[in-house]
């Protein structure tokens, strides 16, 4: 189908968005990084790696199908940061990500992949994850494409900056595609521990959290495909997709340096020893990617909005990114 009349103007729109709410920076005080985790269900929930498991193939449009890819590409991103001060308050920052990745796909949809998580702070290059994942994707089935991923990631607690709390993650996704608006599921489980501390005047309790998230994202799709826009090899894929964000989460806290100020406040319950949230509705959210091939190259922008359904302080989060990518 030729669209190019109805896309130009998309184009410029989508665009136009990523670069406002790009320059928008917002900053929210919180007590702890558990609060972090229970009020941006947008970043515990979904990650960037979980949200392209949405779209299946729209990643390596520009490629050549099947063949084994070899794809290189740099995501800029106006991401969530947290951040604990010398008091021990956390706070939730939005900085420029830069993340570059580094994947190889064979032609039966297995992969590998390796990507960085990098901010800038006091003109300085922070390095603030690494992540090694592998995952399968399936999209040659005339009526259903799935995927799978598992990540590992690395990470240091005496960095300044949060871009994550877990150590793990699995999970799947599949969609149906016979139907104009595509339905779509994903399910993933996380897991890890991290450093958390408490400071007061005359003491300061350092503790451990082990942290485990079942998550649950139930949404629709519909993927508009263009060719020969500009010329007459290029093409662009449009993904918006509506989502509804669920989970349950499990947080424990340790105390392996036998610290008496933070046993005491485990003891008065100051320190919750465990909670258990049960699986429920957390937030909706509404993705708006597209990705523009032309040969070898690719440039995708995404605009992602959450909106929390619980009371909190925040309820309303946005995302904006935008790719640059190559494969071979």
């Amino acid at each position: 189908m030729h669209h190019s009349a109805l896309f130009k103007p998309l184009l410029i729109i989508i665009f136009s968005f990523w670069l406002l709410i790009g320059m928008v920076s917002d900053i929210s005080a919180q007590k702890t990084k558990a609060d972090k985790v229970y009020l941006d269900s947008l970043i515990s929930l979904l990650t960037p790696e979980e949200l392209d498991s949405l779209n299946l193939d729209a990643g390596i449009l520009a490629a050549p199908k099947p063949k084994n890819i070899l794809d290189f590409s740099v995501q800029l991103s106006n991401g969530t940061l947290s951040k604990t001060d010398y008091r021990g308050n956390n706070f939730n920052s939005t900085k420029l990500l830069v993340t570059p990745l580094l994947s190889y796909t064979l032609k039966n949809g297995l992969g590998i992949s390796y990507e960085n998580v990098l901010t800038t702070s006091s003109r300085a290059v922070t390095v603030l994850q690494h992540t090694v994942s592998l995952y399968y994707d399936y999209a040659r089935e005339k009526k259903f494409e799935f995927g799978l991923f598992a990540n590992k990631i690395f990470r240091k607690d005496s960095l300044p900056y949060d871009a994550t709390l877990f150590d793990y993650s699995i999970g799947g996704s599949v969609s149906y595609v016979k139907t104009y608006l595509q339905p779509i599921l994903l399910v993933s489980y996380s897991f890890g521990n991290f450093n958390e501390k408490i400071v007061r005047p005359l003491f300061t309790a350092n503790y451990k959290v082990n942290l485990k998230e079942l998550s649950v994202t139930a949404g629709i799709r519909h993927n508009y495909y263009f060719e020969k826009i500009f010329t007459k090899k290029d093409e662009l894929y449009f993904i918006p997709k509506i989502l509804l964000n669920n989970g349950s989460q499990y947080y424990k806290t340790f105390n392996p340096t036998r610290n008496r100020f933070t046993q005491r406040l485990m003891n008065n319950g100051f320190i919750p020893r465990s909670i258990n949230a049960t699986f429920q509705p957390l937030s909706l959210g509404v993705d708006l990617e597209a990705s523009y091939g032309f040969g070898k190259f690719y440039v995708s922008p995404n605009l992602y909005f959450d909106y929390y359904l619980h009371s909190a302080e925040k309820r309303l989060y946005a995302i904006s990114g935008i790719t640059f990518g190559v494969n071979f």
